[in-house]
């Protein structure tokens, strides 16, 4: 099948994708003006579609169509002045007709009047593009300056988005990807689509029918064809009304590389917070950036395996939830390690986090809170005094919030006191040494088997791959089956023990208590600073810790961090976050807990795009 042709206009007031599905059919209204051809967009004319009622009960034609226009500009991005100098009347009768036609006097104010006699529901009224008589949804373009997506997309079908198209489209400068939205107009929300119309971004792994997925390697982007199918959890989100509006960067094979000499093949976005030089971290960091710094998105989507949601949500400074393990489906998504894979999500507020998860994943709505706050001394405090000030600010929200005290712990010397019989004796970091380690790696290199063979039998030589990757790799094959089992066991162990002594499931609440964990560093760390070569990472860190435990974890902004940058001479602010961990399934009640806790506060429970989380205040975390 030849590749539909995209049309792209510039007008007066933005850049535009013409979507190449005829809508309907229109023609000229007798006795008004035609528009006469004279610039280069003639054969894409922008229009309004407006919906009258009887002309006999409007006190006046042209008040009513300028209150619609304001209307649109006040609910919509997409619809712009150039929108109100050509009309599209959609009428239900002959007699409707008749009266449209003997309003020249107004009518004749535009350049041209059309006519859409049927009452369709296909072309809501908001801004079209009118081609060769037939009417196309207008998408409107934005350029991608911070370079988060490595594909921006445009469905073949709008009304039945199964299968999309590659959005071959530059901005006016030619140096970033346009990325195109649909107007906001074409949509309802319902109890069906609780998502109508909202925009999308969703990262490389998920597979997407009609798209290359890339993993962020040019071997990989260059052997495989656009995709059959789209992996299931995104399948689910269009059905309920999401528009998918491109593929956001991640780090290669969604592994942890770090800017700038870890990240090869692509370049990784930037930053929106601070500087803009700030490294985002993490393999979801294109979906994190694209977020924090578009107001124009409305959702991003990620994977979390071993910190790949909670380690750019720190960075960008956003609400974010690695879900309980098994509550949402990975199917189609081209795995890292199966036993830590989770979908994960970014928020600018916790009511969205709220409403992406209660539509989307299976488990229950829970509003009863536990009444017990685990200070877990493994972790806390940190080192930098003003990281933890604010957490000690956060705890103390929700102490007062649930009136009880933190019960601090140190879950490795109760392992020492209490240890199950399966660890001979092991403290639990000795225990827990190979744990994640050997499954994890030894996945990662063989979930790629068929990739290395299938680009050997192609090209005749082995796939390049990042010298990151290839560590990884190196030592993944060197880990056999039975050390991966052993792993796999181990940390089965570890989490029953978990569940008996430190944390677990209640009938009520859902967990039996919450757990503060930190996220992310307290000062700058510059894109351009050399990572240094890769390490592995230990099983009982920040990062693994709910993986290993299969647990959901949320990431709360709390603060803003000031330092004097080195890029731009002045002083600017880093997102500090902090976390809260429940009992497996109980994702939903720790974002309501969060959202009660700190509104009780009179704490933000979302923040804006761009350089700050919020306007920045006099208190110690920098908040106003």
């Amino acid at each position: 099948m030849a590749e539909t042709q995209i049309t792209n206009v510039n007008l007066a007031h933005g850049s535009y994708s013409v979507h190449p599905q005829a809508l309907a059919s229109v023609h000229w209204l007798n006795g008004v003006q035609n528009p006469v051809p004279s610039n280069a967009n003639a054969n894409a004319i922008p229009a309004s579609l407006i919906k009258l009622p009887s002309l006999s009960s409007i006190a006046s034609l042209e008040d009513h169509i300028q209150q619609i226009f304001n209307e649109f500009t006040t609910s919509d991005d997409v619809f712009s002045q150039d929108f109100q100098e050509n009309l599209v009347i959609q009428l239900s009768s002959a007699i409707e007709r008749e009266q449209a036609q003997k309003s020249f006097a107004v009518l004749n104010k535009f350049k041209s009047v059309h006519l859409l006699d049927s009452a369709d529901d296909r072309v809501p009224p908001g801004p079209y593009f009118i081609q060769h008589s037939q009417i196309h949804q207008a998408w409107k373009l934005y350029p991608d300056t911070l370079e988060g997506f490595v594909i921006t997309t445009i469905p073949e079908d709008a009304l039945n988005p199964n299968k999309f198209m590659r959005l071959n489209a530059l901005s006016e400068d030619g140096h970033f990807l346009q990325v195109a939205v649909p107007s906001r107009l074409y949509s309802t929300v319902s109890p069906e689509k609780p998502f109508a119309g909202k925009r999308m971004a969703i990262k490389d792994n998920f597979k997407l029918k009609g798209i290359k997925t890339t993993m962020m390697n040019r071997a990989y982007a260059e052997l495989y064809p656009g995709e059959v199918e789209t992996a299931k959890y995104i399948e689910d989100v269009i059905a309920k009304g999401a528009v998918i509006v491109g593929k956001t960067k991640m780090c290669s094979f969604a592994s942890a590389e770090k800017p700038p000499d870890q990240w090869i093949d692509y370049l990784c976005p930037y930053n929106p917070r601070g500087d803009l030089y700030q490294c985002p971290a993490g393999s979801s960091t294109g979906s994190a950036v694209t977020l924090a710094g578009y107001e124009w998105l409305d959702f991003s989507l990620g994977t979390d395996t071993t910190g790949s949601i909670r380690a750019p949500a720190a960075c960008a400074g956003l609400f974010s939830l690695r879900t309980s393990f098994g509550v949402g489906s990975v199917e189609g998504v081209v795995p890292t390690f199966y036993d830590f894979d989770v979908i994960g999500f970014f928020s600018r507020s916790l009511s969205d986090l709220h409403k992406v998860s209660l539509e989307t994943l299976n488990i229950p709505n829970c509003t009863n809170y536990p009444k017990r706050i685990i200070y877990p001394l493994d972790f806390l405090p940190k080192q930098d005094k003003t990281q933890q000030a604010m957490i000690e600010e956060f705890v103390s929200v929700l102490e007062k919030f649930l009136g009880v005290k933190r019960v601090e712990i140190n879950m490795a010397e109760r392992w020492d006191k209490c240890p199950p019989a399966a660890a001979n004796g092991k403290s639990l970091k000795e225990y827990l040494k190979n744990s994640a380690y050997w499954p994890m790696y030894y996945e990662v290199y063989h979930n790629f088997d068929k990739f290395r063979d299938d680009y050997r039998k192609e090209f005749g030589k082995e796939a390049y791959v990042s010298p990151f990757m290839q560590f990884r790799w190196n030592l993944g094959k060197t880990i056999s089956k039975e050390q991966r089992d052993i792993g796999l066991k181990e940390m089965g162990v570890v989490r029953e023990w978990f569940k008996e002594n430190i944390m677990a499931y209640d009938d009520k609440t859902l967990s039996d208590a919450v757990m503060i964990m930190p996220n992310g560093q307290a000062g700058p760390r510059y894109r351009d600073t050399p990572a240094g070569p890769p390490t592995v990472a230990e099983a009982w860190t920040e990062n693994y810790f709910s993986p290993v435990l299969g647990l959901p974890q949320l990431i709360i902004p709390i603060g803003q961090n000031s330092y004097e940058s080195r890029v731009s001479g002045r002083l600017e602010h880093r997102p500090i976050v902090s976390s809260i961990i429940g009992a497996k399934g109980s994702d939903l009640m720790l974002i309501n807990l969060a959202n009660m806790a700190l509104t009780a506060s009179s704490w933000p429970t979302s923040v804006q795009t761009g350089r700050y989380m919020w306007k920045v205040g006099p208190n110690i975390r920098n908040t106003a």
